[in-house]
């Protein structure tokens, strides 16, 4: 057990609960949600508990780690407001049910356990190769709050990896995972969901509320900078299009080079290897009857080992076992034959791939093809390096142009030099490569030349407009609507919160009721499955959609940052009405990704026999 937590704990130092991954359900917003008492805490499931103190402490260092990551200063109002404590406290609450789950299951680590694991983690080994209290007592003080936390944490991963483990390889026998990751992959969900987004809100904006805005987030409306290239190309299609190589000559290279276009016989065959020739000459008497049964059953109890070879040549072997190869037909099988010193080869064609010679109308296209290419690619290289040798004398781009065009007696408007703005001008991902050098360049800069798919660049910067931050007045209008989606928004998010607190419902009837005694409008989505492309929602609100029990809430952000509720309609198993054809598919999946799967469902079935209380209202104070 010590080497899986070795590999598990090794993911915590970098913040990563690698082992079962914390599942991306949805909590937030469900369950026996509290308003009043239990002021302290953020959850808590059954006996386990999530303090403000620990929730707010996890939420910091994770803003901390995006920050780091991304470059930029988030502040945690701002992670707040991307739903960063959703994902926290959704981390924390899989915690202590695993915890919950293995106190009820009577699974526990003691101190013993617990400093023997963190004794053996190489985390903690110091320069003579043995645990260091130093080294340990300062990696917990820089990446956790306090030794409690790490202890908590370790505990989480060693139990949650003991869990999977017995899930995975214990009770259930083969058919019976399958069946559960058949049910898990072919679930479908029908959902109804609404966007608070009141045509009739008002929302009013000062010229001082603007002005406020603007200062606070005025790195938003940053002009991205601009240059402008004059560039020249020299291709290598342009000098194909001067080659024409005449038939006799095609013909010449294919007299003189038919061995090009000569393919010698092959074979694939079936050989086994023997020390003594005795065994070599009781398998040949098997084998040679073509009797599959009979030559499966010997081969099963002499442990005779078949090897393949495909498309064998005439001098993959010494010359008397090729020969001996060579002279048997398809499906024979040779008598013993002598390797040196080594043993005995017993050998059986399975295929035979005649010697070929192709004619010269067949293959004259590809030998004119190659030909031309020849000599275009030579006039071509020549292009390049006289074009390079006029730039390392100082020429500027026209004296290149005009140069080279006299040279290669193409016509100019072939190598014109164009204009164009650089990132227009650079388009693909491949390109973005090559002329990344041409945002770091000064003015009037001339470039080496630049070769990508047979087509070479020289560029020149022809100009350059800085990045700036626009003036206010410039940019007021968007400004405006940046606030008041930023307003808008805020009155969404505080609308589901209490929403989320004030409503649940028992049934459908009751839902649909509200709905109709409000100005909301309501939208269906049917059959929606866990991989599902078509229904705009993001991943993880799809995840969070299928973690929830039948008529339970789920807060989410649309495509367009509107924000709304969700209500789990109806759950669809997949044994009802599917096709064997879907079993099929979803079997196939299970097969190539059959440990992600196992890990889906364990990660089911933990949720499904916890309960829990997520204290909304207590995390919300926090950012109020």
């Amino acid at each position: 057990m010590l080497d899986i937590v070795r590999n598990l704990v090794s993911s915590i130092f970098g913040k990563i609960l690698l082992g079962l991954m914390v599942l991306s359900f949805a909590l937030w917003g469900v369950g026996d949600i509290l308003t009043s008492g239990n002021s302290k805490l953020a959850a808590k499931v059954g006996s386990q508990k999530v303090s403000l103190e620990e929730f707010y402490n996890k939420f910091g260092r994770k803003v901390q780690e995006l920050n780091l990551s991304t470059g930029r200063q988030m502040t945690l109002q701002e992670a707040h407001e991307q739903n960063i404590d959703q994902f926290i406290i959704n981390e924390l609450v899989y915690e202590k049910m695993v915890l919950e789950f293995a106190n009820r299951n009577k699974i526990y680590l003691n101190d013993n356990i617990l400093k023997n694991i963190i004794k053996d983690l190489p985390q903690f080994n110091g320069t003579d190769g043995k645990f260091s209290e130093i080294l340990y007592k300062n990696t917990i003080k820089n990446n956790f709050s306090s030794e409690e936390e790490f202890l908590n944490e370790l505990t989480f991963v060693y139990i949650n990896s003991l869990l999977f483990e017995n899930f995975k390889s214990g009770e259930f026998t083969n058919q019976k995972i399958i069946d559960l990751l058949y049910e898990h992959e072919g679930e479908k969900r029908n959902i109804e969901y609404f966007i608070f987004k009141d045509k009739d809100i008002i929302i009013e904006i000062s010229e001082n509320e603007l002005n406020e805005y603007y200062n606070d987030n005025d790195s938003n409306y940053l002009t991205e900078e601009e240059r402008t290239i004059h560039y020249l190309t020299i291709k290598l299609d342009d000098y194909k299009k001067l080659i024409s190589i005449p038939n006799d000559e095609t013909l010449k290279y294919y007299n003189e080079n038919k061995n090009q276009f000569f393919t010698e016989e092959k074979r694939s065959i079936e050989m086994a290897r023997f020390h003594d020739k005795n065994n070599a000459e009781n398998f040949y008497e098997v084998w040679s009857l073509n009797n599959s049964a009979n030559t499966e059953k010997y081969i099963q109890e002499n442990s005779v080992t078949i090897s393949k070879i495909e498309d064998l040549s005439k001098d993959s072997f010494e010359s008397n076992v090729t020969n001996e190869i060579f002279n048997l037909g398809k499906d024979y099988v040779s008598r013993p034959i002598k390797i040196n010193d080594a043993g005995y080869y017993v050998v059986k064609v399975i295929n035979i791939s005649p010697e070929i010679q192709e004619t010269f109308e067949s293959v004259k296209k590809s030998i004119a093809d190659e030909m031309s290419y020849n000599e275009a690619y030579e006039l071509y290289d020549q292009a390049l390096n006289y074009a390079d040798e006029l730039l390392l004398g100082g020429h500027n781009l026209e004296d290149v142009l005009i140069d080279l065009d006299l040279k290669t007696i193409i016509d100019s408007d072939k190598n014109i030099i164009q204009t164009s703005k650089l990132d227009e001008f650079i388009g693909s991902q491949d390109n973005k490569e090559l002329f990344a050098d041409a945002y770091k360049q000064n003015l009037n800069y001339i470039s080496e030349i630049i070769i990508n798919n047979e087509t070479a660049y020289i560029y020149k910067i022809s100009n350059i407009n800085e990045s700036y931050i626009p003036d206010f007045d410039d940019v007021r209008d968007q400004v405006k609507i940046d606030l008041e989606n930023h307003k808008l928004e805020q009155i969404q998010e505080e609308a589901a919160n209490q929403f989320l607190i004030k409503y649940q419902f028992k049934d459908y009837d009751e839902f649909k009721n509200y709905i109709n005694s409000t100005q909301l409008e309501l939208i269906a989505l049917n059959n929606i499955r866990r991989n599902d492309n078509e229904s705009n929602f993001e991943k993880s609100t799809i995840d969070e959609i299928f973690a929830l029990n039948k008529h339970s809430l789920l807060k989410f952000k649309d495509s367009m940052n509107n924000i709304g509720i969700i209500y789990i309609k109806d759950i669809k198993s997949p044994r009802d009405k599917i096709s064997n054809e879907y079993y099929d598919q979803v079997l196939n999946n299970i097969k190539l990704n059959f440990d992600l799967s196992i890990e889906n469902v364990f990660g089911d079935s933990i949720i499904e026999e916890s309960s829990y209380e997520i204290f909304i209202q207590n995390i919300n104070n926090i950012f109020s």
